[in-house]
């Protein structure tokens, strides 16, 4: 580049370009983000599907409980994540 000033116009480009950077790397970390809410929510549905296979057969409050305890660990898992 030359070391002459930038006129406005190629300020207000250069700022342009600037601010669809900018907007493209959000519009990337929010898809990332949904993606990963997305395959946490299918994971938590598997986890509860099988916690619900195994437990046919048993009595009602022992489902009860097996169910708070999962909910429980799904709710620690997410605080840490």
């Amino acid at each position: 580049m030359s070391s002459r000033p930038m006129s406005e116009e190629e300020a207000v480009a250069a700022a342009d370009k600037e601010m669809e950077a900018r907007a493209n790397r959000a519009k990337e970390l929010l898809s990332q983000r949904y993606v990963g809410l997305k395959r946490q929510q299918e994971d938590r549905k598997s986890r509860k599907m099988q916690l619900e296979r195994q437990m046919v057969g048993m009595p009602e409050d022992k489902k009860q409980v097996l169910r708070r305890n999962l909910e429980h660990e799904e709710m620690l898992a997410q605080k840490e994540s």
